[in-house]
């Protein structure tokens, strides 16, 4: 094995291989073991050796270093074996060639080496030992630091510890035609000045300059050329963050294309004009101004000219509770409690038109859809007395019924937007002139919630809350309250409700309307005249059709005051096939009153009734379904026939009788009374058919509801087929097949008081 003697050694350093141990003197290696003192006499021959490194294979040779028993025959007769000794010799003589060899870097394979493996790289343990990093290795292209821990376990900590200006860096060559140079690096700040911030830095051309900067407060800066993304997008994971520039007076831009931007948008630093600016085109590179909205909040749309809307124009505004905290409960929520509420304290703004409603649910939570239930939200017109007087009556001229979201925390308040109503009429912009107040109503017929407790009120002495309740007509929400030669029930001490009615933005651009989506569409002042008399219209209120066993169609919130209605209808007969095998006996009509409760009375009706086939020319009239009656006979004797029809329901003009009570004193006998009206007049045609013309009938019902002094209780209807004896409910066996479809129709007079 060659001598690999240690590089640096230092004076009185020792070492040994393959059995010799030399010492460093300073200047050379000097063999200390085994002795060969008396030998050294022969060392000319030893030079011999160092014809050739082969000595070194001569050193096998050393193992008959029993050579140093030759050293013996020094002694004299045995000199003939000192001959055999020379061949140790030639050993020594390989010492020699160890001084000539290199092999002082040997010193290294005098350190112990630990942990050795392929690629490893070596650190210094002590002054005789290394060890290979299983963690860290270089394979000739990659230098790698290896670790399975957590934490933050790998690190490279480049120093400079100038007093001064140390910065630390890192940098990346390329070579390029046989020139090598820094195509890009990475480094910190220079002494105390931004040492915090690192640079990216790429070189252009004539060396590195800073691209990127990472500052020490975390934001970054493009220092040259501009940001791109390319996939993905710009997202901020935290709240309220801002894009800018960096000065006052610049200006922001962005837009969908390069070139050809297509849609831009800019905003103007304060210290500029402070305005926000549209801008929208085709493929062209010059941007055309859409849209300017200026500093005071003025549109445009000539850049900034000729101002479209005004700030006056689209400020949102509300009356009615405006904190809809603290209060006490009150106002009765509960279950079959009918309430009609107007509160003086909240006069709503004449030519406002408001488009939504918050409302403070009461101390129940709600938490499905029959505690939620519904409530009309009421524009309440003074029609007569004085507010704060017992004599002061309202009108309901507009409102919309809402359902309570099913789930709500009790106090919680909620919204709503008008043009979400289940039901509605009127117009949420309040005439220009005239005394309208925030008013509300609900009851069982117009599905109450079951939330038990009460709406929230400010307590306070004094208060303009009036209330009506449980007076028999609190399931029309159009009726004049306190109904005719009645009175409030009481006024509440504890004034202001928590609800309130809010505006939405709505601006006249010359011609067309700018405004909020969640409007109510149709916004009409007044009544519309044709030949100077009000315009009254019919509008569907309901619609229904089936194709399952059904014996009735309802309708309980009927406004008998302002309207009459039309209905149209078709129901199967029996016969054979799916869903064809039942029918109604006789169609019949009877009214209710504001609980739902029907009028079945042995003589609450009396009817008419009168029918033909299509071969006869002598009709029947009044057989024994006319006269006093549980109910008002239609059409129909028979379940075996289809048949078709109208209905007309008119009641008497109530509203120029509001003021007196209605007689209603009915007998055999003749009626004849100033102050008594026909009621409600109910008009029937229809046509039946089981197939053949002998079995086609036209067939005229109808009559009236005569009933006693209550008919200000009758609040709604039902269409119903009976059976073939009992005429006062509906039959368990309904029509399979049919429709119902109800038409209302508001009379335009009932602005004229």
């Amino acid at each position: 094995m060659a001598f690999n003697f240690p590089a640096s050694p230092s004076n009185g350093d020792t070492y040994t291989a393959n059995g010799f141990t030399y010492e460093w003197d300073g200047s050379k290696w000097i063999r200390k073991s085994p002795s060969t003192g008396a030998q050294g006499s022969t060392g000319p021959t030893g030079a011999q050796g160092a014809a050739g490194a082969q000595g070194a294979a001569g050193a096998q040779g050393a193992t008959g270093s029993g050579g140093s028993t030759g050293a013996q025959g020094a002694t004299g007769a045995t000199g003939a074996q000192g001959a055999t000794a020379a061949q140790g010799a030639q050993g020594a003589a390989g010492a020699q060639g160890a001084t000539g060899s290199a092999g002082s870097q040997g010193a290294t394979g005098s350190a112990t080496l630990t942990n050795v493996s392929n690629n490893r790289l070596m650190t210094a343990v002590s002054g005789t030992t290394l060890n290979a990093e299983s963690n860290l290795t270089f394979d000739g292209t990659t230098l790698q630091a290896i670790t399975a821990l957590s934490g933050t376990r790998e690190q490279l900590n480049l120093k400079n510890q100038h007093a001064s200006a140390g910065t630390s860096r890192i940098n990346f060559f390329s070579t390029v035609s046989g020139t090598e140079f820094a195509g890009a690096g990475i480094r910190n700040g220079v002494n105390t000045v931004n040492q915090g911030r690192l640079y990216l830095q790429t070189n252009q051309g004539s060396g590195l300059t800073n691209a990127l900067e990472l500052y020490e407060d975390g934001k970054v800066k493009v220092t040259n050329g501009q940001f791109e993304i390319e996939g993905g997008g710009i997202s901020f994971i935290t709240n309220n963050k801002v894009l800018q520039t960096g000065s006052s007076g610049h200006m922001l831009g962005i837009q969908g294309g390069a070139t050809n931007m297509g849609g831009r948008i800019e905003f103007r630093g304060g210290n500029s004009t402070g305005d926000i600016r549209f801008f929208a085109q085709g493929a062209t590179s010059t941007a055309v101004e859409r849209l300017r909205i200026k500093s005071d909040g003025v549109f445009s749309f000539d850049q900034g000219t000729t101002a479209a809307i005004t700030p006056s124009q689209t400020t949102v505004t509300s009356v009615g509770h405006q904190t809809m905290s603290g209060g006490t409960n009150w106002f009765n929520h509960g279950v079959n409690t009918d309430y009609f509420g107007v509160d003086g304290d909240f006069k709503l703004t004449n030519g406002a038109t408001y488009g939504k409603i918050v409302a403070r649910n009461s101390s129940g939570a709600i938490s499905n859809a029959a505690e939620a239930g519904h409530t009309w939200f009421l524009v309440c017109k003074t029609v007569a007395g004085t507010l704060g007087n017992s004599n002061w009556v309202v009108e309901p001229v507009a409102g919309w019924k809402m359902a309570w979201p099913t789930s709500l925390a009790g106090g919680a308040t909620a919204t709503f937007y008008m043009r979400d109503a289940v039901e509605s009429y009127g117009s949420p912009t309040i005439p220009a002139s005239g005394d309208y107040y925030i008013g509300w109503t609900y009851s069982p017929a117009q599905q109450m919630g079951s939330n038990g407790g009460s709406y929230y009120v400010d307590a306070s002495s004094g208060g303009k809350i009036y209330y009506y309740s449980g007076e028999g007509d609190m399931s029309n929400p159009h009726q004049r309250i306190p109904r005719q030669g009645d009175s409030w029930d009481a006024s509440m001490t504890g004034e202001k409700i928590h609800f309130r009615y809010e505006t939405l933005p709505k601006a006249d651009l010359t011609g067309t309307v700018f405004a909020s989506p969640l409007l109510v569409d149709p916004v009409m002042e007044g009544v519309p005249l044709i030949d100077g008399l009000p315009m009254a219209g019919g509008q569907l209120v309901k619609d229904v059709q089936w194709s399952t066993n059904t014996s009735s169609v309802e309708f309980t919130n009927a406004d008998f005051v302002n309207c009459s209605y039309f209905l149209t209808y078709t129901i199967n007969g029996s016969g054979t096939g799916s869903n064809n095998n039942t029918g109604w006996f006789q169609t019949r009509l009877q009214f209710c009153d504001h609980d739902g409760i029907y009028k079945t009375g042995t003589s609450d009706y009396v009817s008419h009734c009168e029918w033909c086939d299509s071969t006869d020319s002598s009709p029947s009239i009044n057989s024994s379904y006319a006269g006093y009656a549980r109910s008002i006979w239609l059409t129909g004797n028979g379940a075996n026939y289809d048949h078709e029809g109208w209905v007309w329901i008119i009641p008497s003009n109530f509203r120029h009788n509001r003021d007196a009570t209605l007689s209603q004193r009915w007998s055999q006998g003749t009626e004849s009374n100033a102050g008594a009206l026909p009621r409600i007049l109910v008009r029937g045609h229809s046509f039946l058919s089981a197939g053949s013309e002998s079995n086609h009938y036209r067939e005229e019902g109808g009559g009236t509801y005569r009933g006693s002094d209550n008919l200000y209780t009758l609040s709604g209807f039902r269409l119903f087929g009976s059976d073939n004896s009992n005429y006062g409910v509906p039959s368990s066996i309904g029509s399979a097949n049919g429709y119902v479809r109800i038409w209302r129709f508001k009379s335009g007079f009932e602005t004229r008081e």
